[in-house]
């Protein structure tokens, strides 16, 4: 079970590691919803991707793995004249919309209002993989994961600088059911995200 940005950063690089190593796998992506660590109780899914700070709330004493780390940046269309390097979030802006689900916590968002950010929010959307090419030939500007950001730059024509303020990281891990720690296909499967984990964020070739 993961989340969209998750499945996009680190289990479409997996499924062509698989593709090559294990072919005959089948592999069922799931959607992250509310109920995620009633599935991990019930041993319904293999793992759950999450953040850390979700594990220890709702899974605590659950064995887990640190998956990867992120940062926030800021992001804009290349064309955009008036984005370069910017020191606040003065320029229109892409919000993420107030998602309810515990498990999908608008991080960037709550953090900019925690630090009272003011931001002219023009464009809402609720899905965090849309936000680079909503950018594309428009004036805002957009706080997203780096990983999400080096992805689309390529094709959504972003240009990318620090994020305005300082922000906290994304720390996710993979957690599961503790019998199945002792499964030797449920270890290759953790071994096999693990290795997807540490592949860096890199620019896609033009």
């Amino acid at each position: 079970m993961a989340n969209d940005y998750t499945t996009l950063v680190l289990l479409r690089p997996l499924l062509e590691t698989l593709a090559i190593e294990a072919p005959a796998v089948c592999v069922r992506l799931q959607a992250l919803h509310d109920d995620f660590a009633d599935r991990i109780r019930r041993d319904d899914a293999d793992l759950a991707l999450v953040s850390e700070q979700l594990c220890t709330k709702f899974l605590p004493g659950f064995p887990r793995h640190a998956m990867y780390e992120d940062r926030f940046m800021a992001c804009a269309w290349s064309g955009n004249p008036a984005f370069c390097q910017p020191s606040s979030l003065d320029l229109p802006a892409v919000a993420l919309r107030a998602v309810r689900h515990r498990c999908a916590p608008n991080l960037a968002d709550h953090a900019l209002d925690e630090l009272n950010v003011t931001r002219r929010i023009e464009i809402r959307t609720e899905s965090q993989l849309l936000v680079p090419y909503l950018l594309t030939r428009t004036p805002p500007v957009a706080v997203i994961p780096e990983r999400l950001a080096l992805s689309a730059a390529d094709a959504a024509q972003l240009s990318i600088a620090e994020a305005p303020v300082p922000l906290p990281g994304l720390r996710d891990a993979a957690v599961w059911h503790p019998r199945d720690s002792g499964d030797a296909a449920h270890e290759w499967q953790r071994l096999e995200h693990a290795a997807s984990a540490l592949r860096p964020a890199t620019m896609p070739p033009a």
